[in-house]
Formats: C-alpha cells, sequence, structure tokens
C-alpha cells in the first residue's frame, strides 16, 4: 500500500481451525503464526443431504423418522440450528402432507413421516423453498399385513465397536427374524 502495510484475503472452503504464518524477510512478524476458526457459512439447500428409511419406504400408520444434516455451499457439516425446513409427502394424485421437522440446534434435523394410505409417494425436503440435494425422493408405503406383529427401535452402533445388543419383547409363539441393511454414508 505503499506505507508498509499490505492487505491480505483468502476464503477459505473448509470449516476448522487454521494456522497463519506471516514472515518478512523469512522471520516471522510479531505475533506470527496467527491460529483462527472457521466455521461453515450458511446452509445451502444443493449441499443438505436426507437419511433413513423413510426416505425409500414405510409401512402404512408407522412412523418413520428421516434425518436432514445441513451443510453450507462447500459442504461443511453446520453445528447449529435455525435452518428452515419442509418436508411433505406427496402422493400420486399431487396432494400434499407437511410433516413436522424437529431442529436438534446441531445442524441436524428430524421429521417423521407417516401416512394410512399404501401407494407410491414422494418425499419432498425444501430449504427456503428450494429442494435439497437428491429431493424429491421416491417412496413406497406398503401396507400392513393383518395377524402381523410389527417392532419397532432405535439402534444405535458405533463404528470399530463389537457390534450391539437390544433386547426384543416376542410373542412367545413364532420366530422372530431379524434383518439389517448397512447404507454407507455419503461423502462430498
Amino acid at each position: 500500500m505503499g506505507d508498509g502495510t499490505y492487505n491480505v484475503s483468502f476464503v477459505p472452503t473448509l470449516g476448522g481451525q487454521y494456522s497463519m504464518s506471516i514472515m518478512m524477510e523469512g522471520e516471522h512478524v510479531h505475533g506470527s503464526p496467527f491460529t483462527f476458526n472457521v466455521d461453515a457459512g450458511e446452509p445451502d439447500p444443493t449441499a443438505c443431504e436426507a437419511s433413513g428409511q423413510g426416505l425409500f419406504g414405510f409401512l402404512a400408520s408407522i412412523p418413520s423418522k428421516i434425518v436432514i444434516q445441513a451443510k453450507d455451499a462447500f459442504h461443511n457439516r453446520l453445528t447449529k440450528g435455525g435452518a428452515k425446513f419442509k418436508v411433505f409427502l406427496v402422493d400420486s394424485t399431487g396432494s400434499m402432507v407437511a410433516n413436522k421437522v424437529i431442529d436438534n440446534n446441531d445442524g441436524t434435523y428430524v421429521a417423521e413421516l407417516k401416512t394410512s394410505c399404501e401407494g407410491e409417494y414422494s418425499v419432498e425436503i425444501l430449504l427456503w423453498d428450494r429442494p435439497i440435494r437428491n429431493s424429491p425422493f421416491q417412496c413406497h408405503v406398503s401396507p400392513v399385513i393383518a395377524g402381523e406383529t410389527q417392532a419397532t427401535f432405535d439402534l444405535e452402533l458405533v463404528a470399530g465397536s463389537r457390534g450391539a445388543k437390544k433386547e426384543l419383547m416376542a410373542p412367545s409363539e413364532g420366530d422372530i427374524q431379524v434383518s439389517t441393511v448397512f447404507v454407507p454414508p455419503a461423502y462430498p
């Protein structure tokens, strides 16, 4: 700038802790290196993601949860709440049912999908009236078969652990069959 001062600017694209060294003639200037944190930016609908079995199918009259992860334009996960997501279950006639979205205040949001009618649906997830990544999702709602016993439960597994146990209460007659499906997380 002519007076011995310099302007430096840059746009970080990844959140996290940074260290910036400023040197003059091979020596650090006073205070260098400087450390600072970069937080995720504002949520971007094209980067936000949803997961959960409810996006692809569930049983009629039985609630199915989906989780939305807010991300910024550079795919950094947000760690605070406040985004205004809307979730709709849309049937083949175009009739839409709004679903309540719960803000976990950590960058994730939970919606519970439920309908009493079987059939083909789409799950539309919007942020600021713009669809999030991969929305709408095609979903099949299956009927509950009379006489079947349905059991639902949440199970949390930790990567690297040797497994998990979950006790189920079941009728004394008949076999219980449990199946698991591993869906690896999507990475940008």
